[in-house]
């Protein structure tokens, strides 16, 4: 008899900044696509979940705990029970590449700002220059740079329509 294949998931971090998390949203539709059998999971702080918990490429939702040493324990063995397959750090700070490891993924793919690039297996740099001059892009893009990675199909330019939230529902 043999064992039913586990869930191949992947983990995307963007802790703050509400736009950066809209925009991420788009990336991680993009990678629900490219795989429809694979489970996404994205960490975003409280303030967030509410807003994009109903997103039907999101099979799980996150957020770190305010404080508290045993609440970060519980976080932290919640978020590594997920084995995820791949992290993908959207958010690129201290905190995000640190949760990345916690994560205990063979695959964490992050940009190559300073001590944090030991974090990754994959770096990806984060400017683009040509002719000298810095190439500007928006959070899509940029998350789509880091998401190719891990698989990704072809991502918008804008993020996608919400699904109603919970917090305005009620």
């Amino acid at each position: 008899m043999s064992t039913p294949a586990r869930d191949e998931w992947v983990l995307a971090i963007r802790l703050r900044q509400l736009g950066d998390v809209l925009a991420s949203l788009e990336v991680l539709r993009a990678v629900k696509e490219h795989r429809p059998g694979r489970r996404v999971a994205l960490v975003v702080n409280a303030p967030y979940a509410g807003l994009i918990e109903r997103e039907p490429y999101l099979d799980r939702v996150l957020t770190p705990p305010a404080g508290g040493a045993g609440a970060w324990l519980h976080f932290l063995r919640d978020l590594r029970s997920l084995s995820p397959n791949a992290v993908i750090d959207l958010h690129g700070s201290a905190r995000s590449a640190m949760l990345a490891v916690a994560s205990g993924a063979p695959v964490r793919v992050g940009f190559d700002v300073r001590v944090r690039r030991h974090a990754y297996t994959v770096v990806e740099a984060r400017g683009e220059f040509r002719d000298g001059q810095r190439v500007p892009h928006n959070p899509i893009t940029w998350g789509a740079r880091l998401a190719r990675h891990v698989g990704c199909a072809p991502v918008a330019t804008l993020p996608p329509q919400l699904a109603e939230p919970v917090a305005l529902r009620e």
